[in-house]
């Protein structure tokens, strides 16, 4: 018997009417279908490659769909993939993943359609204004990760709180060009931040923070600080794991008892910034820092919190990592 992934000679949908109570279908190898097979209404999980740049509106008769995956050639990523309105009205689906590109919502769907109670994952949708994403949301109240690419097309730019669902627990937010957004993320069971791509004024992190009191993970990549360079941070009780990355970071304020279970410490390629706030010499959770492409004001400043750590807090478990 021959794999259905590896029959490259011949078309597949000839053979699938032969399995129409088919469960999975899962074309984990590189062969590309240029169909969804709609007619196969018993599916609940589709994972594929595709070279098409849109969905057909009938893929909504996949009515037991949990999962829905689409993977693209590497040519194609650049191109959004639209989605129909549809897709929100397949109230089983659970886990909605399309990676490495972004996809855009007809502006047809929104206020009528159903909420999708059960759906727990959605990656990755690009957002044209911060107002859809914020429509996406009352309609997936039981999301737990989130991966989107949020543009802010209007002038000036109005503030918002994006209101994350209260289970929503992961959360990737991306931006392909630095703009200010300023807006405030209240998500208070999240434990997994990562913004990439912004440009944030330290008032909006500041107030962002005070609504992210079970945070254990925060990435910043590529992130700007306005005209200051400046970030104050004052309480992030839970957060064990800190990224910043290529950030125009200069000033950073931390107080004393803003880490007090931080246990890992990355800073790359912030060429800007001043110092390591000498607070972290007594956070005694602190196991691991990792510096690297930063200036020589910032590698001082780690070597002094490696002395206090290990030779002053006898913290054995410490370790500093200098890259250059």
């Amino acid at each position: 018997t021959r794999d259905i992934s590896s029959l490259h000679d011949f078309s597949i949908s000839r053979i699938l009417p032969n399995f129409k109570f088919l469960k999975v279908f899962d074309l984990e190898h590189r062969v590309f279908i240029d169909f969804i097979p709609t007619e196969l209404v018993y599916l609940k999980y589709f994972s594929a490659h595709i070279e098409q740049n849109s969905i057909p509106s009938s893929i909504s008769n996949l009515w037991n769909l949990e999962t829905l995956i689409l993977k693209r050639p590497i040519y194609a990523l650049r191109c959004t993939l639209l989605l129909p309105s549809t897709v929100w009205d397949m109230v089983k689906l659970r886990h909605l993943y399309i990676p490495d590109f972004s996809t855009r919502i007809e502006a047809a769907l929104l206020e009528n359609s159903a909420k999708l109670y059960n759906l727990e994952t959605l990656s990755t949708l690009y957002f044209s204004r911060v107002e859809d994403a914020e429509l996406m949301l009352r309609k997936t109240p039981n999301l737990r990760k989130l991966i989107c690419e949020v543009e802010c097309l209007e002038y000036p730019p109005q503030y918002h709180v994006l209101n994350f669902p209260i289970r929503l627990e992961i959360l990737k937010l991306y931006r392909s060009k630095f703009k200010t957004i300023p807006f405030c993320i209240s998500a208070p069971n999240l434990k997994y931040l990562k913004l990439c791509g912004f440009s944030l004024d330290s008032q909006y992190l500041s107030e962002t923070a005070d609504h992210l009191k079970h945070l254990e993970v925060l990435i910043l990549y590529k992130v700007e600080f306005g005209d200051h360079r400046e970030w104050k941070v004052s309480n992030l009780p839970q957060l064990k794991i800190l990224k910043l990355e290529y950030l125009s970071l200069v000033k950073w304020i931390v107080a004393d008892d803003a880490f007090p279970n931080l246990e890992q410490l990355v800073l790359r390629g912030c060429q800007d910034l001043m110092e390591i706030p000498s607070c972290f010499m007594d956070i005694l959770s602190l196991k691991y820092i990792e510096v690297e492409y930063c200036n020589e004001s910032v590698v001082k400043s780690a070597l002094n919190i490696q002395e206090t750590q290990v030779e002053d807090s006898q913290n054995t478990n410490f370790k500093l990592v200098l890259i250059e």
